[in-house]
């Protein structure tokens, strides 16, 4: 009897010390959980002010896990977005808060904010009202030199330009840009011209208010305002040399070329010859009052011989210069345009 008391009091005890244990690893469980919740709450950004709804729209849609590593339960609230109003969240428990739900800790149970209405696009001023230019030069049936030719026209105020010059129903039309009233073009060659000139409100040129055609004449320079060794860079164009050579464009590497053949044509074919011409009539009044001495025949023989010797090594010279240049692709003959390159 005395030792079933002892088991009975046995089980009581051992019962006893089952109960407390359980007891305190649950406190301990319980105050685990809410240092964790702490914590994670402590990372979270401030709230901003609450507000409450009786909106009929709102609806718990259940409970799900926002992350892994977040130690709360996540609920997800959702609601129908209406323009114009915002939102916020947080989980109470009867009257008073608990564990708050941040929207930084839980991104992933965010619903977006409906993006900003675009603004309206921004009207297209009305164009500008415009003024017909009025030709300066040239004017009706002018005649102009072939060269560098200033289309003039009065300034309207216009932000661009646009002119146009027709010749044998083709037209060649180019928009300038600027508050001015001059172009200047210097690749017409001669005959008959019509042009016009137009004050745009845009590069597109269709916003546009034209002058009337007027035509005039290009003509070549009379002698005296064309001529020498330099082949750009001119006022007017040399009717003397052969299309497409201009000497009125810009001057470019390429003319330098042109340079060394005018050079060359100028010391062989101009400067050369009138050397020879006196040479030949200096050796023959030489010859003329030496009264036939053998010595003074000796001496004439050699100047014609040199003079001839060094007019041929000059000529030999120009057709090496040719032959080199024919070898590296340019266009070359005798007497033709050999510092053209082919394109």
């Amino acid at each position: 009897m005395f030792s079933l008391i002892n088991k009975k009091q046995g089980v009581v005890l051992f019962a006893i010390v089952f109960i407390f244990a359980g007891i305190f690893l649950f406190t301990n469980t319980v105050k685990s959980q809410d240092e964790n919740d702490e914590e994670d709450t402590n990372k979270c950004l401030d709230w901003s002010s609450y507000f409450s709804s009786s909106d009929s729209r709102l609806s718990k849609e259940g409970i799900q896990k926002c992350k892994d590593n977040f130690s709360g339960v996540g609920r997800t609230y959702s609601w129908e977005i209406v323009e114009e109003r915002d939102y916020c969240y947080d989980v109470a428990n009867g009257e008073s808060y608990c564990c708050p739900l941040s929207p930084s800790c839980c991104p992933e149970c965010i619903i977006p904010t409906p993006p900003a209405p675009s603004p309206p696009p921004t009207p297209t001023p009305p164009p500008t009202t415009l003024i017909k230019p009025t030709i300066i030069y040239p004017k009706e049936n002018a005649q102009v030199y072939a060269g560098e030719i200033e289309l003039k026209w009065s300034n309207t105020g216009a932000a661009f330009y646009k002119y146009h010059v027709e010749t044998g129903g083709e037209i060649k039309e180019e928009k300038t840009i600027g508050y001015y009233g001059s172009k200047t073009i210097n690749d017409l060659v001669p005959g008959n011209y019509s042009w016009a000139v137009c004050s745009c409100n845009d590069t597109t040129g269709e916003n546009c208010n034209c002058s009337d055609l007027t035509t005039f004449q290009v003509v070549f320079a009379p002698a005296g305002f064309f001529g020498g060794i330099v082949p750009c860079g001119r006022k007017y164009d040399d009717p003397n040399t052969p299309p497409p050579q201009n000497e009125s464009v810009p001057c470019e590497y390429k003319h330098v070329f042109l340079l060394l053949k005018n050079i060359l044509d100028f010391i062989l074919w101009q400067l050369g010859l009138i050397v020879l011409v006196l040479l030949i009539l200096a050796v023959g009044v030489i010859y003329y009052f030496s009264m036939g001495a053998p010595s003074t025949m000796v001496g004439v023989k050699s100047i014609l011989k040199s003079a001839g010797i060094g007019y041929g090594i000059m000529f030999l010279a120009w057709l090496f210069i040719n032959l080199i240049l024919s070898l590296l692709g340019y266009q070359i003959s005798i007497f033709g345009r050999w510092w053209q390159i082919p394109f």
